[in-house]
């Protein structure tokens, strides 16, 4: 149960920065930068190490998002099996200035070894992979600016291998204007590439959006770009960028929303032998003209086969709502979740969505000789015959606690009431063969 009760807070607070005017520029603003934590045991020696080179009067900053999110990230970036410390922070007679702080550890001691100040008013995300050849981590900051919603800006950092001294020697490699960005091996050569999006804002492009790929040159030691492919316009923000490799070929799944709220999926694919990115298409149109649906639903490794699926919305003839608290009938949502191989989907499973009760029924063998009418009073879903238009009733799901509860989260640890007509058990219905068929896995991830 509470893992479930997660799950809801984090789809709740993801819904409120979707569809409110507040921005996680707004959220994490100032006021709620950390305070310096007092560290115990061997971490003090940190702490102690830290404070020794910046002082006290300072605020700590935690990345917002990513993997690493603590106020004092231990990582092992010059691959010497020892962790270096990285800390983000901001002296409190000068707060818009954030700086990356690092230390490392000699035997039992640590020492500052480099202060950076950032490009940025606060973190958003901070990761560590290898772009070149001598096995060592580079770190790249993800830097945002508070009246800035939709830009961001990416540094690469580079240090010495284990033959040189970290002090002092850090590097930038790249900074890049970004809105988002995805670091894998893209060309299979056992060293990380970087595919970023960005807005572009020159006078003659403004408003397209691209993709850029950069691989990192040995001889300039820069990133330079390899590819570069213009995106739908009317891209206004990204939820989303994921990757998977299908064959000789990588696929980079892109969900983004468009200015009046839609969702959409598109899809590049990365051609190693030509070294070129190009937007996929389907039926000769990119796949976003087709992936259109509610925010809510993203792609994602639905049926844990290693790839990313895509989920489309589709029809069923006469599934009808009743009137919700605003008087309108709304139509029933219905999505098909599709593998992508090839520039062709290949549909998998079709789900009943029941946003209200927080379910979906899988109605992969019935969805072409029923259909669902859901009371929102009762919340009630009847599924009935297409062929019985006398006596269609086949049987009927109710969630419980929705009796008590008009919020969402209270609705995910629900038992549902399942009722089979003496025509839903004449065609083999039963109640444990329809619960089988509820899950409360789908969007909510």
């Amino acid at each position: 149960m509470k893992l479930k009760f997660v799950k809801a807070v984090s789809f709740v607070v993801a819904v409120m920065f979707l569809f409110s005017g507040c921005s996680l520029l707004d959220f994490f603003s100032a006021d709620n930068l950390l305070r310096a934590p007092k560290l115990t045991g061997e971490n003090a020696a940190l702490q102690h190490a830290f404070e020794n080179s910046v002082g006290k009067d300072f605020s700590l900053f935690a990345p917002i998002a990513g993997q690493y999110r603590a106020s004092y990230i231990l990582f092992d970036i010059d691959n010497d099996k020892s962790d270096e410390a990285v800390v983000f922070y901001a002296l409190n007679n000068n707060s818009s200035v954030v700086h990356m702080h690092i230390l490392k550890k000699s035997g039992e001691e640590w020492s500052s070894v480099a202060d950076i100040v950032g490009s940025g008013t606060s973190v958003y995300k901070v990761d560590f992979f290898n772009t070149d050849d001598d096995k060592t981590h580079e770190i790249a900051v993800t830097w945002m600016v508070e009246d800035s919603k939709k830009g961001k800006t990416l540094s690469l950092y580079k240090i010495p291998g284990k033959s040189g001294d970290i002090r002092n020697a850090i590097t930038s490699i790249a900074t890049i204007q970004i809105a988002d960005y995805i670091c894998f091996d893209i060309d299979d050569d056992s060293i990380n590439e970087i595919l970023y999006l960005y807005f572009d804002t020159s006078a003659d492009n403004a408003g397209n959006v691209n993709a850029r790929l950069l691989d990192y040159n040995v001889s300039s030691r820069t990133m330079l770009p390899v590819s570069d492919l213009t995106l739908n316009n009317q891209i206004s923000s990204f939820v989303q960028l994921v990757t998977s490799k299908n064959g000789k070929f990588h696929n980079i799944f892109i969900d983004a929303m468009t200015s009046d709220g839609k969702l959409f999926t598109e899809v590049i694919v990365y051609d190693p032998e030509k070294s070129v990115l190009s937007v996929s298409q389907l039926d000769g149109s990119p796949m976003s003209v087709f992936t259109q649906r509610d925010p809510l639903l993203l792609c994602c490794d639905y049926d844990n086969d290693g790839q990313y699926d895509i989920p489309l919305e589709i029809e069923n003839e006469k599934s009808v709502s009743g009137s919700n608290n605003t008087g309108i009938v709304e139509p029933v949502r219905f999505i098909s979740w599709n593998s992508y191989l090839d520039g062709i989907l290949y549909e998998s499973s079709r789900y009943f969505i029941n946003f209200a009760d927080g379910y979906e029924l899988k109605i992969d063998d019935i969805f072409e000789k029923c259909f669902i009418t859901y009371d929102y009073e009762k919340h009630e879903a009847q599924i009935r015959s297409r062929s019985n238009p006398e006596n269609d009733l086949l049987f009927s799901i109710r969630c419980r606690s929705a009796d008590t509860s008009d919020g969402l989260i209270d609705n995910f640890d629900s038992e549902y009431i399942v009722t089979v007509s003496p025509d839903g058990e004449s065609l083999g219905f039963t109640k444990n063969y329809i619960n089988d068929l509820i899950s409360e896995k789908g969007w909510f991830y």
